[in-house]
């Protein structure tokens, strides 16, 4: 197609023999040198553009190809785990409980599937806190939305018992300061960087009267 393309372009843009004037530019159907460097950049551009054309082309198909793959497989991979919730909500609830998935990873068969879907399973009740949002049960969402999360080595699921325990900790710290103010004991309010890390309390000491 580029060879066409520039055939075509050289017969529109070439002139005629001895037709730009120059000296030395013979009348025997000759192409003068001028012409020729012209021809050969014109060539030469041409073919970049192309080349360019080309290379984002493909650039583009493989990263919509890569891209289809990628939501294929996080398509499977979220059946999957709606499978394997299923499985352990025994009551069909909609809900897993501790105890439930404690019974469930003791057995060797699930724990190594857990492996196959690249989760890396310890100890079944940091698990369950790593999915549960505080109220005891672990919903289809919350069980889908954690594992996504916790999906790769021992370091990755680590680092999510650990943002996991720091928010526990938050919504402690939380408690502790409304029943705190609530009793009258804490006289200085919260400092609003504090209150939205939940990490500084500033507390005062009741006046003796």
């Amino acid at each position: 197609m580029v060879t066409q393309v520039l055939t075509v372009l050289m017969r529109e843009a070439l002139p005629s023999a001895g037709a730009c004037g120059a000296e030395g530019c013979g009348s025997g159907g000759a192409v003068c040198s001028r012409n020729k460097e012209m021809m050969m950049m014109m060539i030469r551009v041409i073919s970049a553009v192309f080349l360019k054309d080309t290379i984002d082309a493909a650039n583009n198909d493989a990263e919509h190809l890569v891209a289809e793959r990628l939501r294929k497989k996080t398509k499977q991979y979220v059946k999957k785990l709606e499978a394997v919730f299923r499985a352990i909500d025994a009551t069909g609830d909609g809900m897993i409980t501790e105890d439930r998935l404690t019974d469930m990873l003791s057995n060797p068969l699930v724990s190594t599937y857990f492996q196959t879907l690249d989760v890396d399973v310890h100890e079944s009740g940091a698990l369950f806190h790593m999915l549960d949002n505080g109220d005891g049960e672990v919903t289809l969402d919350e069980f889908i939305d954690g594992i996504m999360r916790c999906k790769g080595p021992a370091r990755a699921i680590e680092q999510v018992a650990m943002r996991a325990d720091l928010k526990a900790l938050d919504t402690k710290l939380s408690k502790v300061i409304k029943s705190l103010r609530a009793a009258d004991i804490i006289k200085t309010k919260t400092p609003k960087f504090a209150q939205k890390k939940g990490l500084t309390l500033m507390l005062s000491e009741r006046s003796q009267t």
